[in-house]
């Protein structure tokens, strides 16, 4: 109460509450740099997006290779074959067996082949082609060795006609080959392997079909195993054989559409990059800002701040009051007698003055508060 004229004088605490408004929390500095950290890191991912949608724009080729041939052709190879066997009671003495029939190993005597080669092409080939052949023979181990027989050395044959083929008739003694399987099995010491008789013929043909030269190789081979886990009788492989082939040339078109993707692929990862670096030298400036406002603050106001090593509760007693301005936070301090209480979390600094009537005032730096502050 005043003494002069008997009326009750507030106390300054409450004078100063009454003068300072109390307002909304204006955006903070904590949700300021939260925002940015997140739009950074969007950025990011999305720089990383675009990064791999350009990689993958820019491995599509700006052309169209097509293939178009200008002649075709085809190599085709047919065995035929009649086994003729030893004595014996399980074919009722028959001496010949035909393809489709299982030839016991130790029941055969030779086997006579009859292969047909036949070259086509398309459209026909042209009167003058040359045709280079020669067939091996040779038996393998399964254990790594194998001996190799020429039947027919290298021979060339020319054609004036549009028909390219060859026939030819072998025969290949069994008998005699087990013989010489056995005989190795007895000077190296070694049985129980598996063994292969095969037929190699290697052919080349030289032709011009529809304008283009033909230069190509064929090698159908027939394998004979002398017996497997299905049984002690003989397994033919390579009967017959196709192989097609082609001559021609490319043919290179501009590819319009992957054209414009590759010089548009380019600009959203710049774009990206651009923006990214921009919004993090932003966070950063402020992030430096705030800090050089922050050291002159508390430089200045040293004697009435202390640093809290805790983070202060959100809020403290039944009123929590936010000032616009720092020097309203200092005159409180001192008309109060209290000190100001700094606090600082990954984002914000806050200076926060706690007084007993169970009250509170705070102050939070925020970018656009560092601004007018500077």
């Amino acid at each position: 109460m005043d003494p002069s004229n008997g009326e009750s004088r507030p106390k300054p605490a409450e004078e100063v509450q009454r003068r300072v408004t109390s307002i909304n929390p204006s955006p903070s500095l904590r949700l300021d740099k939260r925002f940015s950290r997140i739009a950074i890191a969007f950025l990011l991912c999305a720089l990383v997006l675009s990064a791999y949608v350009t990689y993958s724009v820019q491995s599509v080729s700006a052309y169209e290779i097509k293939y178009v041939p200008s002649a075709e052709y085809r190599h085709q190879s047919q065995y035929d074959y009649a086994v003729y066997l030893l004595s014996n009671t399980i074919y009722f003495n028959r001496t010949i067996l035909q393809p489709g029939e299982f030839p016991y190993v130790d029941l055969v005597n030779t086997i006579n082949f009859t292969f047909q080669y036949d070259f086509t092409g398309a459209p026909s080939v042209a009167n003058s082609a040359k045709l280079t052949y020669a067939i091996n023979f040779s038996l393998e181990s399964s254990d790594g060795w194998k001996r190799v027989e020429e039947i027919t050395p290298s021979t060339e044959l020319v054609f004036t006609s549009s028909e390219i083929s060859l026939s030819k008739a072998m025969s290949v003694n069994i008998s005699q080959y087990l013989e010489i399987i056995r005989a190795i099995e007895k000077e190296i010491g070694e049985i129980g392997a598996t063994y292969q008789l095969k037929i190699t013929p290697q052919i080349r043909v030289e032709a011009t079909v529809n304008g283009s030269k033909i230069n190509d190789t064929f090698t159908p081979v027939l394998s004979m195993l002398l017996g497997s886990k299905n049984g002690n009788f003989i397994e033919f492989s390579g009967l017959s054989l196709k192989e097609n082939g082609s001559v021609g040339r490319y043919e290179y078109t501009s590819n319009g559409w992957a054209f414009y993707a590759k010089n548009l692929s380019l600009v959203a990862p710049a774009y990206l990059l651009a923006l990214t670096v921009y919004a993090s030298t932003k966070l950063l400036r402020t992030v430096k800002e705030d800090e050089d406002v922050c050291a002159k603050i508390i430089k200045k106001y040293h004697s009435l701040i202390i640093e809290s090593k805790d983070e202060l509760p959100a809020k403290y007693g039944k009123t929590m009051i936010k000032v616009e301005r720092l020097e309203d936070l200092v005159k409180i301090s001192e008309l109060n007698s209290q000190p100001i209480i700094h606090y600082k979390d990954d984002a914000t600094h806050y200076f926060r003055v706690l007084l007993a009537n169970d009250s509170s005032f705070e102050y939070a730096l925020n970018a656009k508060k560092s601004a007018d502050f500077i």
